[in-house]
């Protein structure tokens, strides 16, 4: 894990989100959308995942995302946990699959 946080620290794609401000789905696309500059507001998961998706205004060959205090990610959505993981899980394997080169894209959740 250490060696993936220098290289995308290096890289410029070490992203640190704390889930206190992401309890609900709302808040979880504006929080992503803040710390990684999206174009336009995310309305729905087709959009997040869209955004996500693209990056190409992040300038990053590599990306960490590390969600912290992950007990309060969506707690007051919980329904929609498992669409995020599955959303986070697509997203990953997307970029690893570029047609263009193989991208490192991983989201880590943190208790702390």
């Amino acid at each position: 894990m250490t060696d993936l946080i220098d290289v995308t620290e290096t890289d410029g794609g070490l992203i640190e989100l704390h889930a206190s401000g992401m309890r609900t789905v709302e808040q979880l696309w504006d929080c992503y959308g803040r710390a990684l500059a999206f174009p336009w507001k995310v309305e729905n998961w087709p959009s997040f995942a869209e955004q996500m998706r693209d990056l190409s205004w992040y300038q990053a060959f590599s990306f960490l995302i590390l969600v912290r205090g992950s007990g309060e990610l969506l707690a007051d959505d919980p329904g929609e946990r498992e669409t995020f993981r599955r959303m986070s899980s697509m997203i990953g394997q997307a970029w690893e699959n570029s047609p263009v080169r193989s991208y490192s894209f991983t989201t880590v959740l943190l208790e702390r």
